[in-house]
């Protein structure tokens, strides 16, 4: 699995490119380099305060679903009727369109 993220991570990002070849073309390398570096560096603060957050926050996750499950179950059950009432009505609607 980590063979399969050290790939794929090689792979540039096609925003990373635009960028570089807009620099080269316009002959501020430098520029694009250091564009590039603040775009790698945003994204490894996100992924890392992700990460983080799942860490710290997963104790008081899991408190909350299950304080939560009456709550939820309900809601699925009025999604779930929602959505079935929409595609029936959305059907019956095309067949008297006709």
């Amino acid at each position: 699995m980590g063979v399969l993220a050290f790939v794929t991570g090689l792979v540039p990002c096609p925003l990373t490119t635009f960028i570089m070849v807009y620099a080269v073309a316009q002959g501020i390398v430098a520029a694009g380099l250091l564009v590039t570096a603040g775009m790698a560096l945003g994204m490894i603060m996100t992924i890392a305060g992700f990460v983080l957050a799942a860490v710290l926050l997963h104790e008081r996750f899991m408190l909350l679903m299950e304080h939560t499950h009456h709550l939820r179950r309900q809601a699925g059950r009025i999604l779930e009727f929602a959505s079935a009432t929409v595609i029936i009505a959305f059907g019956a609607w095309q067949l008297a369109a006709r």
